[in-house]
């Protein structure tokens, strides 16, 4: 009996593994711009990124490497603002940062301010990875490239 109760508990275990493993892929939104800081060669814009998780768990977003492209034209790099919990089939909005170059910003950056000044929006493509966890153990590392309107 104790031989069949550990073997429902490995199916269990292992039916659970697998579905949690299974990860649905995230879909990034919009970026809002909530402030522009300047200095050291740098401008540091702050908002909040929105995230679409289509899983039906929680995911908590552990570690982001992120950077921001306008054609060919790398504006800079991203960093979230913290740790934060994806619920499920829901859209969350994560702090953000773009980390952009001085130089940048006045190649890329300032043919897409026109639009955002007139009250419209511009599209960039966010790159890199995304390692998002649940139930504190299933980790799953996410290829990022998708393209997010900026807004004002």
């Amino acid at each position: 009996m104790l031989r069949l109760n550990r073997s429902k508990l490995g199916c269990l275990l292992l039916v659970l593994a697998t579905s949690a493993c299974s990860f649905q892929n995230l879909e990034f939104k919009n970026f809002n711009i909530q402030r522009v800081d300047t200095g050291n060669g740098y401008r540091k814009i702050r908002g909040q990124v929105g995230v679409y998780n289509p899983n039906t768990l929680r995911l908590r977003v552990k570690a982001a490497n992120l950077s921001l492209h306008s054609g060919s034209l790398t504006l800079g790099e991203a960093q979230l603002g913290q740790k934060t919990t994806l619920l499920p089939i829901e859209t969350t909005d994560i702090p953000m940062q773009l980390n952009m170059a001085n130089d940048a910003f006045v190649l890329g950056g300032l043919q897409q301010l026109g639009k955002l000044i007139t009250g419209g929006k511009t599209e960039v493509v966010l790159r890199g990875q995304l390692k998002v966890c649940t139930l504190g153990i299933f980790c799953k590392r996410y290829r990022v490239k998708e393209a997010i309107d900026i807004k004002l």
